[in-house]
């Protein structure tokens, strides 16, 4: 119990030191246009505003009640203030108004304890959320920057606040440390900063002293990262923070002024960041128009995001040495690997990724040669292609997608391959691979590639008998197959297109909506509901139709707990479509 309050009074101050560095950036409340209050009200509630969030965060943990009145009654008259900017600014709402809501939350749920008196480790915990509080700010700070001139200035201001409660931890660790050289070393540093902000953008600046804050108080903390381990001891949270770094990364690196041809919003970038990350295929931008340097990244973050950047970064970590028991507890429970032997199983599965993205990029790069003539040229549509198709991702680094090379049998036959590949699942694959007899298999796997060669031939032939005087009415019949089957693919996983799906009828067109919701195989790279959630449903139904009170499929009964998940993951994506 006693252990618990400590955990949680250590939580509290980092939560504090958090709101404190993120407070000034309330002060952007006055350059939003609020009709209600006008220009000198809008600019006077909005100093009113910071004053009550700065104060009460101050205050909260020894006057708990007057602290909680202060910063909800700030927050809540910031809300007020951007009410009318926020409603015509998508991305503005998501970025002010889910830590706003999240800071109510904690507010007016959290139980907060009583502390008479700061000690070196709990000023440390506040300075770790001023550090994580500063990092936030500047990473989020491409969407601010170009709207308001003053945020590089409030950054400043979270800046001197993060090297006022660094000053107060020396202060407080080394007690001969008085407190008038403290706040003298505080005050030159903040004229410092301010004449910085004067003269220059100092957000990058802000960036690198929070990254080494981040760095040097974690060193300080040791083994005392109590609030770490409920991310790191649950796979769920680790593989959603990962995947989280791995989308802001793809975003600042898209939005870098090289990556493109032209101005790349935020908003684009991070769109098509997010989509490159979970490999769905969607973008609001023209691949076409970025630079070498801009689809590198893109295809690096594909790259991980198909493979799993947790996967990856376990079998590192493993070769170096450095991978603990509890790490290999969660790589376990969040890969498809249901061997012993965990990280040879994942080596074994990076190499397969890799020689068969290989093959395919030398194979389309000769088929994009034969059509282009031009070697170099070539070799950058083969590698983006190959390895786009292999993990599902849908991106096309030419205007149209695929349209133009409708006619390319044996490109869009290679693609196609790559596509089921990594849509069913490399670790499936390799174990196919390692056991000759078919009936030596276990059961996940025949249904898995028993429901994938069904979609596949059931997707072929119904969009042929639909759309052969439609989407297929110009191409020759052999065309009209590839380019059937290529579909019949590319739906459930990838993205691609090899025509004008717009003029699809509505009996194709509800095909391909079945077929996009059910998506690929577990442990592949592709989405969806997959197909032994498809599978598992229709082996129920047929034993319902059969009034059979339990499912035998190749004589194996499916077990009630997994007729259940099968249900839920099916009532989920419906709700979420919904």
């Amino acid at each position: 119990m006693k252990n618990t309050r400590t955990n949680a009074i250590a939580f509290q101050y980092f939560l504090q030191g958090m709101l404190l560095v993120l407070s000034p950036l309330v002060l952007l409340g006055a350059h939003t246009v609020n009709p209600l209050l006008g220009t000198f009200f809008t600019t006077v509630a909005a100093c009113t505003a910071a004053l009550l969030l700065t104060a009460g965060t101050g205050i909260i943990l020894k006057y708990r009640k007057c602290g909680r009145i202060l910063c909800t009654s700030g927050i809540l008259l910031n809300i007020f203030l951007l009410s009318f900017e926020l409603t015509a600014d998508p991305l503005l709402m998501l970025f002010c108004m889910l830590p706003m809501l999240g800071a109510l939350y904690y507010l007016t749920t959290m139980r907060l304890y009583r502390v008479e008196k700061t000690t070196s480790s709990l000023q440390l915990e506040r300075h770790l959320g001023c550090s994580c509080g500063v990092f936030i700010i500047t990473v989020i700070s491409p969407v601010f920057a170009g709207e308001f001139a003053l945020f590089s200035k409030l950054t400043a201001i979270s800046v001197m606040l993060l090297l006022l409660t660094a000053f107060d931890y020396v202060r407080l660790k080394h007690y001969y440390f008085h407190k008038i050289p403290v706040y003298l070393a505080t005050t030159a540093a903040t004229v410092l900063f301010a004449f910085a902000a004067l003269k220059f953008d100092i957000i990058l600046g802000a960036f690198f002293t929070a990254v080494i804050s981040l760095a040097v108080t974690l060193k300080l903390k040791h083994s005392r990262l109590e609030y770490l381990k409920l991310i790191m001891n649950h796979p769920a949270r680790c593989l959603g923070i990962t995947f989280l770094g791995l989308c802001i990364a793809g975003t600042l690196l898209l939005i870098i002024p090289d990556s493109s041809n032209g101005n790349l919003t935020v908003i684009d970038a991070a769109f098509t960041a997010v989509s490159a990350a979970c490999v769905t295929g969607l973008s609001t931008i023209d691949i076409s128009t970025l630079t070498f340097s801009g689809k590198f990244f893109l295809l690096l973050t594909i790259q991980l995001g198909g493979l799993g950047i947790m996967s990856l970064a376990a079998l590192i970590l493993h070769f170096l040495g450095r991978f603990t028991l509890n790490g290999e507890q969660i790589i376990s429970a969040i890969t498809p690997v249901q061997e012993n032997d965990i990280f040879s199983n994942l080596a074994l599965i990076v190499r397969f990724t890799l020689i068969v993205e290989t093959v395919g990029a030398v194979l389309l790069s000769w088929g994009f040669y034969t059509v282009h003539k031009d070697i170099l040229y070539a070799l950058e549509l083969g590698i983006f292609t190959s390895i786009s198709a292999f993990c599902n991702a849908g991106f096309f680094p030419e205007s149209g997608s695929l349209v133009p090379y409708t006619g390319e049998k044996l490109l869009l036959i290679i693609i196609a391959l790559e596509i089921i590949t990594g849509g069913i699942a490399p670790a499936m694959t390799c174990s196919l691979l390692r056991k000759q007899s078919l009936r030596r298999q276990p059961f996940i796997i025949k249904l898995v590639f028993g429901t994938t060669a069904l979609l596949l031939v059931a997707g072929t032939v119904l969009l042929l008998l639909f759309e052969w005087d439609g989407l297929f009415a110009e191409l020759s019949w052999p065309d009209k197959v590839v380019n059937s089957f290529f579909l019949s693919a590319s739906l459930r996983t990838a993205g691609f297109s090899t025509v004008n799906l717009g003029a699809t009828g509505i009996s194709a067109y509800m095909i391909m909506l079945v077929f996009m919701f059910t998506g690929g195989s577990p442990g592949g790279t592709a989405g969806g509901i997959k197909t032994t959630t498809l599978a598992v449903l229709a082996l129920t139904f047929r034993s319902a139709l059969n009034n059979s009170d339990s499912v035998i499929a190749d004589q194996h009964r499916i077990a009630v707990r997994n007729i259940v998940q099968a249900a839920a993951i099916f009532m989920a994506a419906a709700m979420v479509l919904t």
